[in-house]
Order: C-alpha cells, then structure tokens, then sequence
C-alpha cells in the first residue's frame, strides 16, 4: 500500500497532464477540473496535432493514407488553412509508418497497443480508465509487444523536435506510463518509451530512453509516481493560487479571460512593449 495523502485522493482520478497543471498553476487546475469553466477555443496547432495523430493511429492498423486522412477530418473538421498545415506533416507521417512497419518485421511484433486506455487503483493495481477505483489513468498513442515480451511505448508530438535527453516533462511522461504498462500488462519482460517528433530536425524525430526491465519499473517508477501525484496534490488549497507567466502554463491555458492575475499582469507586459 502506498501513502496517498488526502488532497491526492480527493482529486483522483490522476493523469499526467492533470498532475502537471497541479503543478503549475493551482488556478487553472479549479477552473479545468472542479469548476468546469468554459474553455476558450482550441489553438489551431492543437487542432491540427489531434488530426494527425488520429491519421497515425488508423494508418499503423493498416489503413490507407487517403481514407486515415478522410477519417480525422470528420472527427476533427479543419479550416482551409489548418489543413494546409497538416498537409506539411504527411511526408513525415509516410516517414514514420514506413519505418513503423519495418520494426514490427523486425523485431516479431505480437501486439499494437493503439490509444490504449490504462488505469491503476490506488493499491497499484490494474482497473479500467472510467472505473470508480481509478487513481491515475493514461491513453497511450501506441505500443508494440515483441516477440520478447519488451514493449515500445510511443508518444507521437506534433511540434518541433527537441533533444529529449535536455526535456525532463516528456522521459517523465513516458517513465508514467511505464507505470501503467507494467501493472496492466504485468507479464511483460521490460519497457523502452520514445518521442515522435512530426516536425523539426529529422535526426531527431524518433527518440529513445533507456531500456528497463519491469522489476526496475516496479522499485523506481511505481513509488516515484505516487509521491509525485502527493507532491502535485499539495498546492491545491485555497486560495488556489493563480501563477500567471508569458510561457508555461498562460501560453496553452484555456482560461485566461478568467483569471484576474494574467490580466493584471498582462497589462503589465503589454505596456512594457509599447
């Protein structure tokens, strides 16, 4: 049994992404996940990077590229321009499928995880994504089971190659979700995560940490996950302090209209440019 403060297990269920705004910005975490405000629209890179990724899910189970293509556009419907941006990513795309293909041959692939949802209780153990005893979930982009029993997990990043030994938020992300692999897929023999880059240097599109056996990920990752959620958890109490910055998290939060310290702060920078 691990220890689970009381602000953790009152705002369970966990993911990555909600434990990062935890972090960041207490604020945005009340207005996202308790109050539900109204977000403001979706930018339209983050459009265009759920179209992709929708493309590559359908094209690594066999789908043709038109007709993947056809199927993220009802789901995710894009503008003229937007498309034209997502246009610029289907040679990398190609890139990776083809590349993708070869792996499986090679290496005796026995399994494609493809948007895997995983849950895991807080006792550690294996529960469905929407189940009541959730405590930290995850959707996986892909995964693929060798003949060996090592699963590759992949996260697909629509943005700029970045050398991910320098990028601490995404080997966290992929070590979190060694954590979902191992206790939902406990037969396993170990875990390699990677980075898909869509755009930037392409000597660095497709990116890897270290391999490392389950039993590693049981005694390292496991604990490390949970005392993180604890540590996250910590910063929501009142008054759920807003932590208002130029980049990260004001950049990409959906609630600035909301939220008087960006806007008072905003002036700020707004009449330091003028």
């Amino acid at each position: 049994m691990f220890q689970i403060s009381e602000l953790a297990r009152q705002h369970a269920a966990w993911s990555f992404s909600k434990m990062e705004t935890a972090e960041a910005c207490p604020a945005q975490f009340r207005h996202k996940h308790q109050l539900k405000s109204p977000a403001a629209p979706a930018a339209a890179e983050t459009k265009v990077g759920i179209a992709a990724h929708t493309i590559l899910e359908h094209r690594v189970q066999g789908m043709a590229a038109g007709a993947a293509k056809r199927a993220a556009l009802v789901s995710t419907p894009l503008t003229t321009t937007e498309q034209e941006t997502l246009r610029t990513l289907e040679e990398r795309m190609d890139g990776f499928v083809r590349r993708f293909d070869a792996f499986c041959t090679r290496e005796g692939v026995t399994k494609i995880f493809c948007e895997a949802d995983w849950g895991i209780t807080d006792a550690g153990t294996a529960t469905g994504f929407f189940a009541k005893d959730v405590y930290f979930r995850g959707k996986l982009d892909l995964g693929a089971l060798t003949r060996n029993q090592d699963l590759y997990l992949l996260d697909h990043k629509s943005g700029v190659a970045k050398p991910l030994e320098r990028d601490q938020k995404k080997r966290q992300q992929l070590q979190a979700y060694a954590v979902l692999a191992v206790l939902n897929l406990p037969d396993i023999a170990g875990v390699r995560g990677g980075i898909h880059f869509m755009q930037g240097n392409p000597a660095l599109q497709l990116q890897w940490t270290p391999y490392i056996p389950t039993a590693r990920v049981r005694e390292l990752y496991v604990p490390w996950l949970f005392g993180r959620i604890n540590d996250a958890a910590s910063n929501l109490t009142e008054p759920f302090e807003a932590r208002p910055a130029k980049r990260w998290p004001c950049a990409w939060c959906a609630y600035q209209a909301n939220c008087p310290e960006y806007q008072t702060l905003k002036e700020t920078w707004d009449g330091a440019q003028g």
